[in-house]
C-alpha cells in the first residue's frame, strides 16, 4: 500500500515571542505584562481594530492564524493594532492595550488595499516579535475548480485567486523561482507525458524546461535562482539530475536502483534532501549535487514511510516531511542537531505536501479528506492549525511559497 502510494504521490508528479519588551532597529516596543491565568505565556494578546469591517475581518483573520498571537478584548490586550483605509493603501498604527499611548505609526502602499493591509500586519509581527511576519507571501497551488488539475496563484488567505494554466489535463507540483516571477510545474499537457514546463508570469509565457522519454517531474530552484534540481527516469529508473535555470547543462547526480523524488535544496545550495526507496520503502537522504555522490539516510526513525521533505530556512537544522503514522499521513519534524523526530500535526485525514514558510515557524500543508483537498496553515510550536480557504472554495493541493517583500 505504502509503495503505491510512494508512486502515486513522486512519479507523476524555536522561535519564543517576548513578552517584557521588543526591539527593531533601535526602536523599542513596550509591552505591558499582564497576568493570563493558566494561559501560555508566549502569547501576545492583542486587539485588532479597524472602522472598515473588511479590513478589520481580513486582519483578524491575518493574526488568527499566527500561533503567537490571540485575539483578546477588554484589558486583556497588551497592545491595540489599529488599521485605517488611506487613499494610498493601509495606516498601521500600534497602541498600548488600553490605548492610552501609540507606540508605532506607520503607513503602507501595494496594489490595492489588501496587498497594503498584508505590508502592515507584517511589519506589526516583525515589530512585536523580532521575526518576519509571513502575510504578504504567494502561494502557487493545484486546484480543481475547472474540474482538472490546472495552475493557481493567490495571495495567502484566497483573496486574489489567478487561474496560471488551462491545459485540460493533469498538472503537478508547481514550484516557485525565489523571485517569486517564474514557475516551474509538470505537466501531462501536449504529449500525454510528464514534462516540466517554465512559467514566465510576467510575461504570461509558458516554455518546456524537461521534455525527456519517461517521466519529468520534481523541479525545483535552489535559493539563488540560478539552478534546478528535477527527476527524470529517461535513463530507464527516476534519476536525481541538477540543470541551470534554463533546464541546459543536465548533469546526472545520482545512478543506483533506487526510486528517488522530491528533491529540495538546502538553504546554502551544499546539499539536496530527497526521497528514495533505497531499502525499499521510502525514507529522507541527503546528497551533495556533484555526480555519483553517494546517499546518506537521515535517521528520522519515525515511520517506515517519509516523504516530501521540506527544509527550514531559518532555521536550517529543522526540516518538515510527511510520514505515514496510524494508516494515515501526518506532518513530522525533524531537528539534525538533535537528531531527533517529532509528529507535528493530528488532523482528521491526511496531512501532506509541507512547506516552511519564511517566519521559520509556520508550515503550509495540504489536508486531504476523501471528499476534500484543502491548504491549511500549521504552527509548529504550538500545534495550531487554520484552513486558508473554503472547502466549498474548490480542491486546492502541492502548494509551495514565496516570499518577496
Amino acid at each position: 500500500m505504502l509503495k503505491h502510494t510512494f508512486h502515486h504521490l513522486y512519479l507523476p508528479l524555536l522561535l519564543v515571542l517576548l513578552i517584557s519588551s521588543k526591539t527593531l532597529y533601535g526602536k523599542t516596543i513596550d509591552i505591558n505584562p499582564i497576568t493570563k491565568h493558566g494561559e501560555n505565556t508566549d502569547l501576545l494578546f492583542i486587539n485588532v481594530r479597524s472602522a472598515d469591517k473588511s479590513v478589520m475581518s481580513l486582519a483578524q483573520r491575518a493574526f488568527n492564524s499566527h500561533g503567537g498571537y490571540r485575539l483578546a478584548k477588554g484589558n486583556e490586550a497588551q497592545l491595540s493594532f489599529n488599521f485605517t483605509k488611506i487613499a494610498s493603501g493601509i495606516e498601521l498604527k500600534i497602541l498600548s492595550g488600553s490605548g492610552s499611548s501609540t507606540k508605532h505609526t506607520e503607513r503602507f502602499s501595494g496594489e490595492n488595499w489588501i496587498t497594503a493591509l498584508y505590508k502592515a500586519c507584517d511589519k506589526a509581527v516583525l515589530l512585536t516579535s523580532r521575526v518576519p511576519g509571513f502575510f504578504s507571501g504567494k502561494i502557487v497551488c493545484i486546484g480543481e475548480k475547472t474540474g482538472k488539475r490546472e495552475v493557481f496563484s493567490t495571495d495567502l488567505f484566497f483573496q486574489k485567486v489567478r487561474q496560471l494554466t488551462n491545459h485540460g489535463s493533469i498538472s503537478r507540483n508547481p514550484r516557485w523561482a525565489p523571485n517569486g516571477k517564474m514557475v516551474l510545474y509538470t505537466s501531462y499537457y501536449r504529449t500525454g507525458f510528464p514534462d516540466i514546463f517554465q512559467m514566465d508570469l510576467a510575461k504570461s509565457k509558458r516554455s518546456v524546461f524537461a521534455t525527456f522519454k519517461g517521466t519529468n517531474t520534481g523541479a525545483t530552484y535552489n535559493r539563488k535562482g540560478n539552478k534546478v534540481a528535477m527527476i527524470l527516469s529517461s535513463s530507464g529508473n527516476p534519476e536525481l539530475y541538477i540543470s541551470n535555470n534554463k533546464g541546459s547543462n543536465i548533469q546526472r547526480i545520482t545512478r543506483n536502483k533506487s526510486l528517488e523524488a522530491s528533491p529540495k535544496w538546502s538553504p546554502d545550495g551544499s546539499k539536496i534532501i530527497l526521497t528514495s526507496d533505497k531499502l525499499g520503502k521510502p525514507q529522507l537522504y541527503l546528497i551533495a549535487p556533484t555526480a555519483n555522490a553517494p546517499l546518506q539516510r537521515i535517521p528520522t526513525n519515525v515511520s517506515s514511510y517519509c516523504a516530501e521533505p521540506d527544509w527550514n530556512t531559518r532555521n536550517t537544522n529543522l526540516i518538515a516531511f510527511t510520514v505515514a503514522i496510524r494508516k494515515g499521513f501526518q506532518i513530522a519534524q525533524y531537528d539534525f542537531n538533535s537528531r531527533t523526530s517529532k509528529i507535528l500535526t493530528k488532523v482528521n485525514g491526511d496531512a501532506l505536501e509541507p512547506k516552511w514558510l519564511n517566519d521559520g515557524r509556520h508550515i503550509l500543508f495540504t489536508l486531504r479528506t476523501k471528499s476534500t483537498r484543502q491548504l491549511h496553515v500549521l504552527d509548529s510550536i504550538s500545534g495550531k492549525t487554520m484552513p486558508l480557504h473554503s472547502s466549498n472554495f474548490g480542491q486546492f493541493s502541492q502548494a509551495d511559497f514565496v516570499y518577496t517583500n
